[in-house]
């Protein structure tokens, strides 16, 4: 009799990255959100500077800086998942999958002409 736990987690067999389409629009909108900061904190800087001019002029230093940090954070990929422990979660199951008979049907490969 085999006992079946629906409360397990499943076990992992692949590392699926997410579609080239999806981190390419990810990082385009990354891109799009900083220099959109960018350029309203510009603006804001320029009115702030004749209002106080340094609080004005820190926050043109700061905003000054945000297009390099747009490039570098649009080019960065996704980080990787960990492969630890995917495969360890479930150990029980893994040791009931290597317990079992397995069958194996051998069919001759034949090539289509």
């Amino acid at each position: 009799m085999i006992r079946r736990q629906r409360d397990r987690d499943p076990v992992v067999i692949t590392d699926a990255v997410p579609s080239s389409d999806g981190a390419l629009g990810s990082r385009r909108r990354r891109y799009a959100t900083l220099m959109t900061v960018h350029i309203v904190g510009f603006a804001l800087a320029g009115v702030l500077y004749y209002v106080q001019w340094w609080l004005g002029l820190a926050l043109m230093i700061v905003t000054g800086v945000l297009p390099w940090i747009a490039v570098v954070a649009a080019n960065d990929r996704a980080p990787r998942a960990a492969r630890a422990g995917h495969l360890t979660r479930n150990d029980s199951a893994a040791r009931e999958l290597e317990s079992c008979d397995h069958i194996t049907i051998d069919t001759p490969w034949q090539p289509r002409d």
